[in-house]
């Protein structure tokens, strides 16, 4: 299967991550300025998209579906800025508090096996670090606007991290990094 985004498509999404992002308490100065970009880059066709450290690049055709599940362009956008908060706001989130709630380091791989109830999809497991089931963890939050009690009794550990998810706005706030 082969996914093909077009520039307004992508301006769409990106508009309406933001507000979700905005209208969550999630929004700062650095997910204003991260520039989205679409990648016509043959190496970008086995991924949905990238954080850099300074873009988010989506490719313009992706055959990652085909090799994994489906991920809409909005839930892709919304786990790349998962990745800005993480990497332009580290002081958000204390090395304890993100041990007792992820089980490792922010920047190493995931501990134990997927286990559906500690994860909110097989790719927060992916092994590479614990960071992606932070931004899995926030893309899905961000996509039910914090509504996260259908997890409750299901995903246990899975509910933990979206209850840790939820605390971020305030946190923002506290720290004056909201933007408006």
């Amino acid at each position: 299967m082969k996914i093909i985004t077009s520039i307004s498509s992508l301006q769409s999404a990106t508009t309406d991550v933001c507000r979700e992002f905005q209208n969550l308490g999630l929004y700062t100065e650095e997910l204003h300025e991260t520039d989205v970009q679409l990648s016509f880059a043959p190496w970008n066709y086995f991924e949905h998209g990238h954080y850099d450290g300074h873009a988010i690049t989506v490719p313009a055709v992706s055959t990652a579906a085909a090799f994994g599940p489906y991920c809409s362009l909005r839930d892709t956008l919304r786990h790349e800025f998962g990745h800005v908060l993480l990497d332009h706001h580290p002081g958000l989130v204390t090395k304890a508090q993100w041990r007792k709630v992820f089980c490792a380091p922010q920047h190493e791989p995931t501990p134990y096996e997927y286990c559906e109830e500690d994860f909110i999809t097989p790719y927060a497991n992916s092994g590479e670090t614990v960071e992606e089931d932070f931004c899995e963890s926030l893309m899905v939050w961000v996509r039910h606007k914090g509504k996260i009690g259908r997890y409750r009794s299901s995903r246990p550990g899975a509910y933990e991290k979206l209850q840790f998810i939820s605390e971020l706005p305030k946190r923002i706030r506290k720290t004056s990094l909201a933007f408006a």
